[in-house]
């Protein structure tokens, strides 16, 4: 079962890599086509109240790609031992967290991409 783990997150792991490639990608063409400022944060209603410069559309994907980098399942197997409980139990909270990662970052790049491209 633990093999099945191990396994299965490193493939999801490259998986994930791969979507924070492809989200680079599509942020990297969409760039010269956005507006000078673009929302950092928005309220409730889906209004920008905090804006910054549009580099950060390319900087969110890289900084996920680090994150992922950092999750990968050498540095868990290396502190704590492939195969262990432990082990296990932090390859499903660090997939949860990637999953949040994901989504979050994609969600931003949409709202970012139809909302604010000139």
């Amino acid at each position: 079962m633990s093999y099945r783990i191990s396994s299965l997150y490193r493939e999801l792991c490259h998986v994930f890599m791969v979507v924070y490639l492809l989200e680079f990608g599509l942020s990297l063409a969409s760039y010269p086509r956005l507006k000078s400022r673009v929302p950092l944060q928005l309220n409730m209603s889906g209004v920008a109240t905090l804006t910054t410069a549009k580099y950060v559309v390319l900087l969110v994907p890289l900084a996920c790609l680090f994150v992922s980098f950092l999750l990968s399942p050498e540095f868990i197997d290396a502190r704590y031992g492939e195969g262990s409980p432990t082990s296990n139990e932090v390859k499903i909270a660090f997939f949860l967290v990637q999953v949040l990662l994901t989504v979050n970052s994609l969600t931003y790049l949409y709202l970012v991409i139809t909302a604010y491209l000139k």
